[in-house]
């Protein structure tokens, strides 16, 4: 154990973020909020369902959730789980299978839902003079947190206006592991350009916080007292170097060390005491509907629903989001710099993508965010940079997707989809794409979001048409076996051929989007294809005769 005045100055602090930087507070109805929010995102969707029933699968999944994190910091490497494996296979597995299907489908909304209603998040006392004095004593900030809902965090941090102090955020449900995983330290230290043994790392566990600084070997181990986490759900025999009961106090003693011997403060690994060991090895519910049940369209989106044009600055939001990630971690570089590399690395992504569908063993498998800022983007940077551009590879894919074209509602979509919530028509988006995230936000600025049931995006599967798999999900979630749903594409072997293969009645193809009209009209003689029209809007002829 070393004492408080021992310790010199770090070179990098990484925070944990619930019982850090916030004290969680938990409401005691929180399990009836949580069912309220999501029987109002059902029901937004067009499903009914059982409110006792759901009540009953959130207070058993979340159960088991917490026992899955608990038996989770038991492992050496622990992996975290997908939004949508909480959602489906934790909090709803007991639900009927549509109205998991759905839920599933807007799995990072259920999630912040899901962390609203149990907790608010105050600041805790002492943050923000805290990050002050850093700031002003070149102590560079991180965030190292275990969290099912990062973008809850992100936003939380933006309405506190502190955001702009962290140089890297790195949250479990973005990286892919947790906590007490070494390498969610790793990937902060080398994102804000040190090593583990020159940061100090605060947190409020044994078992997540005090144990993952230790495989690190972190310079110090600092656990602050909330009153909430800071006891282990089993023994642990490491022990943090300093116990703090706060915020301030942590700050109090960072100030006396700048008084008493700043000029003396030497790296953290030569101080007596504190460990620097390397890591070690080691029955279905459906729609409820007036007299028979409509048909089920399911959609694409780009070609469709959206038509692609260039952007007014190609690629210039992105450079300009990528350029305040650098300059926030502490590694700017000049916007032409950042566009190279962005164009350099896209550039091999469209390479690889179309080596890969020609030859690979896998053609079907997606780029998720991770993968494409990882694989084709990082070794455009050096390590620190590439480190910092992961951590961000959640935030900074939708920007991608805006920035690369400007997307513009097609002649007829609007009101397809609105006579499909007029006459309880259920529509799914099903699209291969970047960033399903950036085609919500597309949609919801087309206005025509709220028509929409469901959406299976490529990226947020790991899938992409023409695979069975994207279509069977999409058929989940409408609550349709196939044979009374209608697919909408403009492409004739994502859309039509993969529809075929999944065993859809009805495979409309669209002029006006990606492949010409000679392929659509040789689709539809080799009957692929059912049927072609000139633009959405003409689809609403075919779904009177499905009726």
């Amino acid at each position: 154990m070393t004492s408080l005045a021992a310790l010199p100055l770090p070179q990098s602090l990484l925070l944990d973020y619930g019982g850090v930087l916030v004290s969680p507070r938990r409401h005691d109805n929180g399990t009836e909020r949580f069912t309220a929010a999501l029987t109002s995102l059902a029901q937004d969707r067009g499903v009914d369902l059982d409110v006792t029933q759901l009540t009953r699968n959130l207070r058993a999944g979340m159960a088991a959730l917490s026992a899955w994190k608990d038996s989770s910091s038991r492992r050496l490497r622990p992996q975290e789980l997908a939004p949508e494996e909480i959602v489906s296979d934790f909090l709803l597995s007991g639900m009927p299978n549509q109205v998991r299907a759905v839920l599933t489908s807007d799995a990072t909304d259920v999630l912040e839902h899901m962390s609203r209603c149990h907790a608010d998040h105050p600041l805790r006392t002492g943050i923000p003079e805290l990050l002050d004095f850093c700031h002003d004593h070149d102590i560079r900030l991180g965030i190292v947190s275990n969290a099912h809902s990062s973008r809850r965090h992100r936003r939380e941090l933006a309405t506190f206006g502190i955001d702009e102090a962290f140089g890297v955020q790195i949250y479990s449900d973005e990286a892919g592991i947790r906590k007490p995983h070494p390498e969610m330290i790793g990937r902060a230290a080398r994102a804000l350009g040190t090593t583990a043994d020159q940061c100090w790392f605060v947190g409020d566990t044994y078992d997540r916080d005090v144990v993952a600084g230790r495989r690190a070997g972190v310079g110090a181990v600092i656990l602050t007292l909330d009153g909430v986490a800071s006891g282990a759900p089993f023994e642990t025999d490491e022990r943090p170097d300093l116990t703090v009961e706060s915020p301030a106090e942590l700050l109090e003693h960072l100030r006396r060390r700048t008084e008493d011997d700043a000029a003396t403060a030497s790296p953290l690994a030569q101080v007596s005491g504190v460990s620097s060991t390397p890591t070690p090895t080691s029955p279905p519910t459906r729609v409820q509907h007036r007299g028979n049940r409509p048909p089920t369209l399911l959609i694409d989106h780009g070609g469709v629903i959206s038509t692609t044009e260039k952007a007014d600055r190609p690629l210039g939001e992105l450079v300009d989001s990528v350029t305040d990630v650098l300059q926030r971690g502490g590694a700017p570089l000049t916007q032409e710099e950042i566009r190279t590399a962005l164009v350099q690395g896209h550039d091999l992504y469209k390479s690889r993508k179309t080596t890969d569908s020609r030859s690979s063993s896998d053609p079907w498998a997606e780029v998720t965010p991770r993968q494409y800022w990882e694989e084709f983007i990082a070794p455009q940077m050096d390590e620190r940079r590439a480190e910092l551009l992961l951590a961000e590879a959640e935030t900074l894919q939708p920007v991608l997707y805006r920035s690369k074209s400007r997307k513009t509602l097609r002649e007829g979509a609007a009101t397809l989809l609105s006579y499909c919530s007029a006459h309880d028509i259920r529509a799914v988006v099903v699209s291969n794409t970047l960033s399903g995230k950036g085609v919500r936000r597309v949609l919801a600025d087309h206005g025509v979001a709220e028509h929409i049931l469901g959406w299976v995006f490529s990226d947020e599967l790991g899938r992409r048409k023409p695979c069975p798999q994207i279509f069977t999900r999409a058929l989940q979630i409408a609550g349709d076996d196939g044979s009374g749903c209608l697919m909408l594409g403009d492409k004739v072997l994502n859309d039509a051929w993969g529809a075929q293969q999944a065993g859809i009645a009805r495979r409309v193809l669209t002029h006006g989007g990606s492949d010409d009209s000679s392929a659509l009209a040789q689709a539809l003689r080799d009957g692929v294809a059912t049927d072609l029209v000139d633009h959405p809007g003409q689809v609403i002829e075919l779904l009177e005769s499905l009726r």
